[in-house]
């Protein structure tokens, strides 16, 4: 069926192309006119655009989806406290929660989160979560497009939260064969959670599926000074060296936050493909400092925003984010 916008305020073709009080006509997925006076096919459904601004859906690049349910509950702490003070005692109420309602409450919580972006212009999301293929009926329910960045960790996080290392592996690939959607709303990626949290060989393997399946892969990178400074002290390397080191800078990487970076960590990612997801407000709500974007631009890697999750964020609203890489961007360059 066809959707008509009719006499739109704005329409936004591209930062450099807007055009004023047209029509906007889609078809399926497809935009099949934008101009004034635009005849309405037989079959279709007029929107009034009368004061409204039509614009490309935002992307979320970065998200944790289940923390929708922990809003405003972070007390204050850095990034490690944070995690064994907050983040895993509450994954540990909500998988007991989980038990006793099955998959429900995860496809209340992906519902829940998906609209609140959508209604702030949101319509796709890079989602590291849990998984459930509950995550996966909301967005096809709701017509979301997602990724879902199938998390893995094989050490710290509490062995009563995660899955055996092999049933963690098998779990992955099967769900890759049963929810990943290229010419769909629903796709997956492979998202080992950062390197403090899996062995060599776990990142290792996690790769690998990435290149044989032909998926991208997410992973959390420099996002504290700790972080740095344990890598370098148990390897010799920072976490980006480190993840050179095992073959896995390449184009397929989605490195988000990349707080903590010195001039080769920056060559390296500019000469690998890689992309940057910069996660401005949960770096300043954790206090893990404030990424060198400007620099890692002009260096030619791809910056993309990321709310992270709201337990760390307590919002889903890229305006907001756009507004504080801004801002913290224009603090930091002076």
């Amino acid at each position: 069926m066809a959707l008509l916008i009719r006499n739109c305020a704005y329409v936004v073709r591209n930062p450099t192309q807007i055009e004023r009080d047209c029509d906007v006509l889609t078809e399926g997925s497809h935009i099949q006119a934008i101009g004034k006076d635009l005849p309405a096919p037989s079959r279709v459904e007029i929107i009034d655009g009368r004061g409204c601004v039509v614009l490309p859906g935002l992307v979320n690049a970065h998200t944790h989806l289940y923390q929708n349910l922990l809003k405003g509950i972070s007390p204050g702490l850095t990034l490690v406290p944070w995690c064994n003070q907050v983040l895993f005692p509450s994954l540990g109420a909500m998988r007991t929660l989980m038990g006793r309602n099955g998959k429900r409450l995860a496809y209340l919580w992906t519902a829940i989160a998906s609209i609140e972006m959508i209604r702030g212009g949101i319509t796709s999301c890079v989602n590291m979560d849990t998984t459930s293929s509950e995550i996966m009926h909301a967005w096809v329910d709701i017509g979301f497009r997602g990724v879902l960045a199938y998390t893995l960790s094989n050490k710290w996080v509490p062995a009563e939260l995660r899955a055996s290392e092999d049933n963690m592996k098998q779990q992955m690939l099967d769900f890759i064969q049963n929810y990943h959607h290229p010419d769909g709303l629903t796709t997956v990626s492979v998202a080992p959670s950062t390197v403090f949290l899996c062995t060599d060989d776990f990142l290792v393997w996690a790769g690998e599926q990435a290149q044989a399946h032909d998926l991208g892969m997410q992973i959390h990178i420099a996002e504290t000074a700790g972080e740095v400074a344990d890598q370098v002290k148990e390897t010799g390397r920072t976490p980006v060296e480190h993840l050179q080191h095992l073959g896995l800078l390449n184009e397929r990487l989605s490195a988000v936050h990349v707080v903590h970076v010195n001039p080769r960590d920056i060559d390296l990612l500019a000469g690998s493909g890689a992309q940057m997801v910069h996660c401005p407000k949960s770096n300043m709500k954790l206090a893990d400092g404030i990424a060198p974007t400007a620099l890692l631009r002009k260096s030619g890697i791809p910056v993309s925003l990321g709310t992270d999750g709201c337990a760390s964020n307590d919002l889903l609203d890229m305006w907001e984010e756009m507004r504080a890489a801004l801002l913290l961007a224009r603090v930091s360059e002076n």
